[in-house]
């Protein structure tokens, strides 16, 4: 497969493609994700800077809708779903003339787009111990999100202690604002099971996985896993 890294403002992400037009569409697909969000908070700059859930009016563009529904699901701000609902509006984009391969990678949160086979998806949790593992994500006729939050890897806001937060989810801004929900409750391991426990009712997550130091917690449908090498090279970060 073709891999891209791309970066624009804040959004820096590994572009995967089995053509190379594929690639330009994701970028414009990205841009034009961008420029609707940020015109939007020009005019409610509220949007950007909340951290509780945030109803946005009937007018609002389709992607400050999903980041708003995704917040008010699991009580997060809206901005805790925006790396994973831009890269689902990348990967929409790489489809709009192909149904080839297209995955986006975020900073960690991945939109994959694989119907004839299946994905490897690392985790990463900062610890050599932990993060010898990859999710085998099965072929599907679907975008599939599979988003992670830290609090100890990375920029991300979080107010808990998880080392990773992976959620997987059709609804890639819902897997995104889920890892943030779920990590923000996790302080030490007793809590794996209950924050955990706190997505039963969101039908749309479909498999969870919660790391705390050596702790691991599964909930849902969780992929296979397998132990790997995890090449650091590969994992998308911002260059400043």
């Amino acid at each position: 497969m073709i891999r891209e890294y791309f970066q624009w403002k804040e959004t820096a992400v590994t572009i995967l493609a089995e053509k190379e037009e594929q690639v330009a569409e994701a970028k414009k697909g990205i841009l034009r994700a961008r420029e609707q969000l940020e015109k939007y908070i020009l005019r409610d700059p509220f949007f950007i800077h909340t951290l509780e859930p945030y109803e946005v009016p009937p007018d609002a563009p389709e992607i400050v809708k999903r980041m708003s529904k995704a917040s008010r699901e699991v009580g997060v701000g809206p901005m805790a779903s925006v790396a994973g609902t831009i890269a689902e509006y990348g990967v929409r984009a790489m489809l709009s003339n192909t149904d080839a391969r297209g995955i986006i990678d975020n900073g960690g949160d991945i939109a994959i787009y694989s119907p004839r086979r299946e994905t490897r998806v690392g985790l990463y949790t900062g610890r050599p111990e932990t993060s010898r593992f990859a999710l085998l994500i099965p072929p599907k006729s679907r975008i599939v999100g599979v988003c992670t939050s830290s609090s100890t890897v990375g920029p991300s806001i979080s107010f808990g202690r998880a080392d990773a937060v992976t959620i997987i989810s059709e609804d890639v801004a819902l897997a995104d604002a889920a890892a943030t929900a779920v990590a923000n409750k996790i302080k030490e391991k007793e809590d794996i099971k209950p924050a955990l426990e706190s997505l039963d009712d969101l039908r749309e997550v479909t498999g969870a996985i919660a790391v705390v130091g050596k702790y691991f917690g599964l909930w849902g449908d969780v992929p296979e896993f397998l132990e790997t090498d995890i090449d650091h090279g590969l994992i998308t970060a911002r260059i400043y």
